[in-house]
């Protein structure tokens, strides 16, 4: 063994190398702000997420006095509700369905509850590699609610934040089911709080959160029925891609009811009642799907009674509470907050980036925006490395838009 593969690792160099970036250079700050006076801040960033991290520690690395406002844990949706989270228990999902099958004669499987511990134990150390890289870089982050009082004012708490420049980057929550009852339904976020699991589940969508739960779920060992309101999975993705996932999810005993339009949901004996119409102009009934009426022209209603409901029907940009709309900010059609293709809202000092605006809702797709942000407001070259891709703009002109 070498001295170089016998020297300790630490919790920053582990953190590093699971980074793509370069690493940061500790930016000395200003000096301690007096007692009674108000914060002032260059650049002020309310969300603490994928995007909003990346621009927080750009800003600081050139230069700026940057606040991190965040109420909720940081990393938001990637690391704690998202991709981090159902990665593992996919993994773990996987792990189960070999088990099973294995040990089925002794009862042996994976346990869900033993998963969701490694996954919070996980998510707990990216929190402190998180927090870790951000001090590093000088951002003081903060935790509360905030709110934009002024074009150049932010209200966290009791306190006011005077400051130059002002990003949201809050992104998206789950879409609520909206009929009588929808509020017995579960969210794609809920799931991660779980300490058990349901035998029965009802899946309510088709896309591509919808496919992941219902895939991993199905694998823990519960029956899962999905209610797709098209007559494919994944609408917006390849044709291939979405027989070929019908065909895996029908294979782990997935029941699929496709051209299907959920209109209550009732809770009775323990049970959770799903009533729907069923389209009767032919429905895809292959790989083992429930179809229409067979074509017949007619509908029907029709009734799944499940332990649990999960509605994955989409997400809509969060910004409500923040103020916004008394500054005169505007909302697209589709909920997101408007900018311009400098990510610019109305008001020249607010920018949004993310899933809080139209375009891309990816991970990647916010930390390019966060950096190209700041690299515009505080760099010295910033014309020169605009990059294109990561501007509302260009998503709108392009057929991958559809995947947002």
């Amino acid at each position: 063994m070498t001295k170089r593969q016998a020297r300790p690792t630490t919790e920053r160099q582990s953190a590093r190398r699971a980074s793509t970036e370069t690493a940061v250079e500790h930016v000395p700050r200003r000096g301690k702000r007096k007692p009674g006076a108000q914060r002032e801040a260059d650049f002020v960033v309310i969300g603490a997420g994928s995007g909003g991290v990346a621009a927080a520690r750009r800003a600081a690395t050139l230069g700026a006095r940057v606040v991190l406002v965040e109420r909720d844990a940081i990393g938001g949706t990637c690391i704690n509700r998202g991709c981090v989270p159902k990665k593992m228990l996919s993994y773990g999902a996987s792990l189960a369905a070999i088990l099973s099958g294995c040990l089925s004669h002794t009862g042996g499987k994976e346990d869900w509850s033993d998963a969701i511990v490694r996954v919070n134990a996980e998510m707990a150390r990216l929190h402190v590699a998180y927090t870790h890289r951000l001090q590093e870089a000088g951002v003081e982050l903060l935790r509360g609610d905030a709110t934009v009082i002024a074009a150049d004012q932010v209200q966290v708490g009791a306190e006011t934040i005077r400051a130059k420049r002002i990003l949201i980057a809050t992104g998206a929550r789950p879409r609520a089911l909206p009929v009588p009852g929808g509020e017995l339904a579960c969210t794609s976020d809920d799931i991660f709080t779980w300490q058990s699991l349901p035998a029965s589940l009802v899946v309510i969508g088709g896309g591509y959160v919808a496919v992941e739960q219902a895939s991993i779920l199905s694998r823990y060992g519960v029956k899962v029925e999905m209610l797709v309101r098209g007559e494919r999975l994944l609408p917006r993705f390849d044709h291939e891609v979405a027989d070929a996932l019908a065909e895996a999810l029908t294979a782990k005993g997935v029941r699929l009811h496709f051209n299907t339009g959920v209109t209550l949901l009732n809770q009775a004996n323990g049970a959770i009642d799903v009533c729907y119409r069923q389209h009767g102009h032919g429905a895809n009934s292959a790989n083992g799907a429930v179809g229409g009426n067979h074509g017949n022209g007619k509908d029907r209603i029709q009734t799944v009674r499940a332990q649990a409901a999960l509605a994955a029907i989409g997400r809509d940009p969060h910004w409500d509470g923040l103020g916004l709309e008394a500054l005169g900010i505007a909302r697209t059609q589709k909920g997101g907050i408007q900018v311009d293709r400098s990510l610019r809202t109305k008001v020249r000092s607010i920018h949004a980036i993310g899933d809080v605006i139209d375009g891309l809702h990816l991970t990647p797709v916010a930390g390019a925006q966060g950096r190209w942000l700041a690299d515009r407001l505080f760099g010295a070259a910033a014309t020169a490395r605009i990059s294109t891709w990561c501007q509302p703009r260009y998503f709108a002109s392009r057929p991958s838009a559809a995947w947002a």
